[in-house]
């Protein structure tokens, strides 16, 4: 059976009036180690060294000290994976035609016959704005994934990734060239990529040399500046977002220029750790002090009881792990503070079919981040070519908020090439908010909707999603259109 965390790692938040040496003490006393402190988000990642005591004999010691705000294991968390006449601005990407969550004629190849104008309608927005660089105002822009890395090479992707200002690259070995321009080239440089000499500084001051699009926070002791994708999920959902449009080849995504800054907090396994994700947003936050715009993250991962329970674990057992894992407050913790950063955060509501707002006998259903309450938070349902459900997307009356769809759905694939994914076979993952992440973030406040079933949460363009029978609307009136709402 796999491991459910991460052995022999705690997650501690210890409360704001707590001296260092009071903080060293507690660590010392309790039988751990630093791994790492995360300053803006006041995250201390834990190694137990104690030979003595079980993990959850240390979590308890932890979560019943009065210093301590909240501590958690390093649970592993999982992957979620219209005819129009009247002439609009559409790409000239070659497989565009195929994309029919962006447009459907209700004939769009390669899927089966879907429900005419079922889409975002990206068309009409597209009239509006198709670079996504700057927000309406001049402000530079920059969209976060937190997923399993992307294909860093990728033609379709390259030209919209997001390079740190903070921190520039140096020279590159063996290549021949000078490529930071001093005069000196490859070996004769002591400033080349990887080179732990003290002149090739990590300048932006963030344990991570030359990050420039991005960091791979995968493992958890030796995190680097390489994101690279070794999975698919990420470089899929990265190709809905940002695919670059109308430059004749492959497809688009729903901003046709962006700068993606690359997070890559799960394994090849589609598994990555609370650590990795605090990780995550902690480096997401200190490039936002540092003055990169960050302003939305994409986040398709999570923990549900059913997650838990694919290990052979009863309802009642996994409801009760969950609890004393204290994985909401870790979530909680985190966004919050991207809230506080002005970042909006969108999240998948996952894939296990099930309705996230039930009450049964193991208690209330659990699935984080989705369900937590929090004004930054939009979680996404997916929906077929005929505006339904998906049969394997998750649903609520009050934690989903929005619909989009997110079955076969083209996109990049690794290696340069590109696949159909979604949740329902090999091929397959979920992608119902990858639409969300990009166009309605660039008008975070202040925007109106015209529609039913619509709010302004604190700025936040939010919906509320009604699922009757796993239906949110038999008209699909919950569902996103990045045309209206623009």
């Amino acid at each position: 059976m796999k491991p459910l965390f991460a052995p022999n790692i705690i997650l501690v938040e210890f409360n704001e009036s707590v001296t260092n040496e009071t903080i060293n003490d507690t660590i010392a006393k309790y039988g751990t180690e630093i791994i790492d402190y995360l300053k803006y988000i006041n995250i201390y990642i834990l190694e137990i060294n104690a030979t003595n005591q079980s993990v959850f004999d240390i979590l308890y010691m932890f979560q019943n000290d009065v210093n301590v705000s909240v501590a958690s294991l390093d649970l592993y968390t999982y992957t979620r994976d219209a005819f129009k006449p009247q002439h609009l601005t559409t790409p000239n990407d070659q497989c565009y035609p195929k994309q029919w969550h962006l447009n459907n004629y209700g004939i769009n190849p390669g899927v089966p016959t879907g429900l005419i104008d079922a889409d975002i309608d990206a068309p009409q927005a597209w009239e509006h704005i198709t670079d996504c660089r700057e927000d309406v105002n001049g402000n530079d822009f920059v969209i976060a994934i937190i997923d399993s890395g992307v294909d860093l090479n990728h033609p379709d992707l390259v030209a919209n990734l997001w390079t740190n200002p903070n921190d520039p690259p140096g020279d590159i070995a063996n290549n021949g060239i000078d490529d930071d321009f001093d005069g000196l080239p490859d070996w004769l440089d002591p400033d080349f990529d990887g080179d732990p000499n003290p002149l090739n500084p990590d300048d932006d001051n963030n344990g991570i040399t030359d990050d420039i699009h991005g960091a791979d926070f995968s493992d958890i002791r030796n995190p680097d500046a390489s994101p690279d994708d070794e999975d698919g999920h990420g470089t899929h959902c990265a190709g809905i977002i940002c695919a670059e449009g109308n430059n004749g080849i492959g497809v688009t995504g729903v901003c046709w220029r962006a700068q993606l800054m690359v997070l890559k907090g799960n394994s090849p396994f589609r598994r990555g750790g609370l650590s990795q994700f605090e990780r995550s947003v902690n480096y997401i936050i200190q490039q936002k002090n540092n003055g990169v715009n960050v302003r939305v993250v994409s986040y398709s991962a999570g923990i549900s009881r059913d997650d838990l329970m694919r290990h052979r674990i009863n309802a009642v057992n996994a409801e009760n792990i969950i609890s004393r894992s204290n994985i909401e407050n870790i979530y909680r913790n985190a966004i919050q503070r991207l809230n506080n950063a002005e970042i909006l955060f969108v999240c998948a509501v996952g894939n296990n079919g099930q309705h996230i707002d039930r009450v049964d006998g193991a208690g209330a259903y659990s699935d984080y981040p989705p369900k937590l309450t929090l004004p930054n938070i939009i979680s996404v349902a997916a929906s077929d070519n005929r505006d339904r459900l998906a049969s394997f997307s998750n649903w609520g009356t009050t934690s989903v908020d929005i619909v989009a769809p997110g079955e076969n759905i083209l996109s990049l694939a690794m290696h340069g090439t590109y696949v159909y994914r979604d949740n329902d076979g090999d091929n397959k993952v979920s992608t119902g908010d990858r639409r969300l992440t990009s166009i309605p973030a660039i008008f975070p406040a202040g925007s109106t909707v015209r529609g039913d079933d619509t709010d302004c949460v604190e700025g936040y363009r939010i919906f509320n999603f009604d699922a009757h029978e796993k239906y949110w609307d038999k008209n699909g009136n919950n569902r996103y259109d990045a045309g209206e709402y623009i």
